[in-house]
């Protein structure tokens, strides 16, 4: 179960108050996820989605939440950050980032077909589209995520020492260009040679 923080309705009954959607009636976690603690948040004012940033500290956060707000007040489908008295997306609860956000209905998609690949297609499109008047200097803040989650391509000709060598592609990633160029970019071809041994 993905929840690594423990939040009970005792911890809400104070924290709550501080945004428009009065008393928390029930509190779920969410099976599904790998990094954050996330829960179905039932209050007076409807459901919605809780979340706890585990990796994530206030100073990264800012980006994601305000493009998530910035996509939604454009009418695209994705959860709408609620802001607290004091205007803000994100605060603190047990001692971590937290933000409330709307609940979407559906459910996921396991066994994709190409409709549901259309789908996705056209819905990248419409957020491209709606995310064009976003501040730019905003995404100063999530550059260094994008580097960091970078890998290229392993050596395809020594699959006995492909761990090896994914090990040392993966201590000289290369940055990736500006959004602008990434259109023609390639990925560094793989090494030449590879000296390691099984």
């Amino acid at each position: 179960m993905a929840v690594f923080t423990a939040v009970t309705l005792e911890h809400l009954t104070q924290w709550i108050k501080q945004f428009p959607l009065g008393q928390a009636l029930a509190l779920q976690g969410i099976a599904s996820g790998i990094d954050n603690s996330n829960f179905f948040l039932t209050t007076e004012r409807g459901e919605f989605v809780l979340t706890v940033f585990e990796n994530l500290d206030f100073s990264q956060l800012p980006f994601y939440v305000q493009l998530m707000r910035h996509l939604a007040e454009r009418g695209i489908p994705v959860p709408a950050p609620v802001a607290n008295a004091e205007g803000e997306l994100v605060v603190p609860l047990q001692g971590k980032p937290a933000a409330i956000v709307s609940k979407l209905a559906g459910s996921s998609q396991m066994d994709p077909q190409p409709v549901h690949c259309a789908e996705v297609g056209t819905m990248l499109a419409r957020m491209h589209l709606a995310a064009r008047d976003f501040p730019a200097g905003a995404t100063e803040f999530a550059r260094p995520r994008l580097v960091a989650s970078h890998r290229a391509p392993c050596c395809r000709t020594c699959r006995q020492t492909r761990r090896a060598c994914c090990r040392t592609r993966s201590r000289t990633r290369p940055t990736l260009p500006a959004p602008s160029a990434m259109r023609n970019y390639r990925a560094a071809p793989c090494m030449p040679t590879c000296s390691a041994t099984t």
